[in-house]
């Protein structure tokens, strides 16, 4: 049973983009928390302005627009509730992104 859903909302049951769309982000997150600490500790800044972007910085704006795009598909995805619904799915936009907001993370 699905608590209404609005257009756009992506259903993760069916979604064969999302399961390689999280593997992208476990990939990401284990490069930030093995790479940043390096460059925080050993890594000189660069001046990106007089010195143009070096590679690194690019990558570390790729990987920044990854998380940001992150935070846009998970206020669009579907989630399970659980309890006494378990087994309903929430698709209105504004409860996704309401339980979303309330999370810890």
């Amino acid at each position: 049973m699905n608590k209404g859903r609005d257009r756009g909302v992506i259903d993760p049951r069916t979604n064969a983009f999302m399961p390689y769309w999280d593997i992208l982000m476990v990939v990401l997150v284990a490069f930030t928390a093995t790479v940043t600490p390096y460059e925080t500790a050993f890594v000189e800044e660069p001046n990106v302005i007089r010195d143009g972007p070096n590679a690194m910085w690019i990558l570390n704006r790729v990987v920044d627009a990854c998380f940001m795009l992150d935070i846009l598909l998970t206020c669009n995805t579907m989630y399970e509730l659980q309890g006494l619904q378990h087994g309903s799915w929430v698709g209105r936009r504004s409860l996704i992104v309401a339980r979303y907001l309330r999370s810890p993370w």
